[in-house]
């Protein structure tokens, strides 16, 4: 990551003054690799895809300290597609993150805007060494909190406070007017998300307790999702473990994934009215070797009836750049035709991080 100091460079552009504190970053990701899949009784797809390790992306965040505790700050992230050069996050501007906030060393920080809720933001790499990555071996696959009724990982017109680390103890909250698109008149005309969650960390230990839930216009149920996990890096080799309540689902387990996305999971029909409950079990292991690590895990939905076995490798070549590989398989149960569909999954790929 480069880091662009507006003091020299706006001072020769504009009349008006910088103060010496203010600066911004411009940061960014390019992932793709190649990518295969098949589900059991369709066609197989080979592609180069993106974000194999990490989504690509490229933003700007910036910060100014206003006192000697208070500071303002802004990210500004968007996603795209090297394999096409398109836009991601359905051609947004700046779909990853858009918000604005202030940071006190004291009180803690304020972020309104469009941001992740706090399962994306805190839980991924806690409950999972895949944490959001490696297509069906990401921990969305089987964990709620990166469904659709939950803005797919991230939310509209948020506002999310985050307290400062106390004893190893961090405590946030969020709450969104609307998740996706503008607000309209009306409180019960918009899909309203609260979100909670409390962190952990000292030493070797990560842990979290997350809840969220969400009120939907046009339905008679409200989906919520709770979540624990926690780690222990014992120094040769970091143990995983998360568990995930979905209650009142609106959509089927990995529904940010389509059947022409890189987790190749088609509707399995699994939502209905009286079936919309479920548990979530991840387990896992992440060994360092060498100048990179072997990640294993496990993970399960019962109601689901889905299990996913993944392996994957990531090696760095230099601080910015890595070559990373994976495998996972399972099989999940196909409500709609009332069979059970294994599936796999291979991929590897190139990432640089700037």
């Amino acid at each position: 990551m480069k880091k662009v100091s507006l003091l020299l460079y706006l001072g020769a552009l504009l009349t008006g003054g910088v103060q010496a504190q203010s600066s911004v970053t411009l940061y960014g990701i390019v992932d793709t690799g190649l990518v295969y899949s098949k589900v059991d009784g369709f066609a197989s797809r080979t592609g180069i895809e993106n974000g194999i390790y990490a989504p690509s992306r490229f933003g700007i965040r910036g910060r100014e300290q206003l006192n000697s505790d208070l500071a303002a700050l802004f990210v500004l992230e968007n996603g795209f597609n090297p394999d096409t050069g398109t836009q991601g996050n359905g051609g947004r501007l700046f779909g990853r993150d858009a918000y604005l906030g202030l940071q006190s060393k004291n009180l803690g920080a304020v972020r309104i805007g469009r941001t992740t809720n706090l399962g994306q933001r805190w839980a991924a790499l806690i409950a999972s060494p895949f944490g959001l990555s490696y297509g069906i071996g990401s921990v969305t696959t089987t964990f709620s909190f990166d469904d659709t009724e939950y803005g797919g990982g991230r939310v509209d017109n948020a506002i999310y406070y985050e307290s400062p680390k106390l004893a190893g103890f961090t405590m946030a909250g969020g709450y969104s007017l609307n998740i996706n698109g503008a607000e309209v008149p009306g409180s019960n005309n918009n899909t309203r998300l609260g979100d909670v969650a409390v962190r952990y960390e000292a030493g070797p230990v990560s842990a979290i307790l997350h809840y969220m839930t969400t009120r939907t216009p046009g339905t008679q149920r409200n989906p919520s999702t709770y979540l624990a996990a926690g780690s222990y890096d014992f120094g040769v080799i970091k143990a995983h473990v998360g568990y995930n309540r979905i209650k009142n689902a609106l959509s089927n387990a990995g529904s940010a994934y389509s059947s022409t996305a890189l987790g190749s999971l088609y509707d399995s029909g699994w939502v209905s009215t009286t079936r919309n409950d479920d548990n979530a079990y991840s387990i896992g292991v992440t060994v360092p070797v060498g100048n990179g690590a072997v990640m294993g895990g496990y993970q399960k939905l019962t109601s689901q009836k889905m299990d996913v076995y993944a392996i994957g490798y990531v090696y760095k070549l230099t601080k910015r750049t890595s070559f990373h590989a994976f495998a996972a398989f399972g099989s999940y149960r196909d409500f709609n035709a009332n069979v059970d569909r294994d599936r796999k999954q291979f991929g590897l790929g190139l990432n640089h991080m700037f």
